[in-house]
C-alpha cells in the first residue's frame, strides 16, 4: 500500500521535476546526492536512472549520456544515418522532459466524464507531426511513412523508463521516516 506521501510524491513527479531547491517532492533538507543515491539504489536499469537524473533530478549534464544510450539500444537497428537516430533520440528525450500535462482534462485523460478527445486519454500535450519531423530534421512525409511508428514506439519505451525512475523514487521515499 503507497503512504500519502507516496502518493504525493508520484503526483510531483508526474508534471515536470520541481525546482532543485524544494527538493523531491517539495520535502526540504535533500541535497542533490541524496536525491541521486534513491535511484541508485536497487535495480534500476541504466537508461531509466540517466532518465531520472536528467528529468527529475534536473541535471543537465545527463541529457547527452542519456542520448548516446537511446542510440545505442533503442535506434541501432534503425537502418538510418546516426545523426538521424541521434536526432531522433534527443527529440524523443526533449518529449517526454518538456511535454507538460494536458490543460483540458488536467492530465487525468478524461474530460466532462469522457475520455478527452484532447489528448486521447494518455492526459499528457502531445507533440504534432509537423513538429517531430522539424525535430527530427526530415519532411512531414518522409517522417509518416518511415519513422512515424518507430518514433512513437521509442516515446513509448523511453515514458515506460520514465515510470520506472518515478516508482523508484516513490518505494524510496515511502519507506523512510519524516
Amino acid at each position: 500500500m503507497m503512504s500519502d506521501l507516496g502518493a504525493y510524491l508520484l503526483a510531483m513527479l508526474t508534471a515536470k521535476a520541481p525546482p532543485a531547491e524544494l527538493g523531491m517532492g517539495g520535502i526540504k533538507g535533500l541535497s542533490q546526492a541524496e536525491k541521486a543515491g534513491a535511484l541508485g539504489m536497487g535495480n534500476l536499469d541504466l537508461l531509466s536512472y540517466g532518465i531520472g537524473r536528467y528529468k527529475l533530478l534536473g541535471e543537465e549534464n545527463e541529457k547527452q549520456p542519456v542520448i548516446r544510450l537511446i542510440v545505442s539500444y533503442h535506434t541501432s537497428k534503425w537502418q538510418i544515418k546516426e545523426y538521424k537516430r541521434m536526432s531522433a533520440a534527443a527529440c524523443a528525450l526533449s518529449e517526454i522532459v518538456e511535454n507538460g500535462i494536458h490543460k483540458t482534462c488536467s492530465g487525468t485523460g478524461r474530460y466532462q466524464g469522457k475520455k478527452c478527445i484532447g489528448c486521447s486519454g494518455t492526459g499528457r500535450r502531445e507533440w504534432s507531426d509537423y513538429y517531430i519531423a522539424s525535430c527530427i530534421g526530415v519532411d512531414q512525409r518522409t517522417y509518416k511513412n518511415r519513422w512515424k511508428r518507430k518514433y512513437i514506439e521509442l516515446v513509448n519505451s523511453l515514458r515506460e523508463h520514465e515510470e520506472k525512475a518515478k516508482s523508484h523514487m516513490v518505494r524510496f521515499y515511502s519507506s523512510r521516516d519524516y
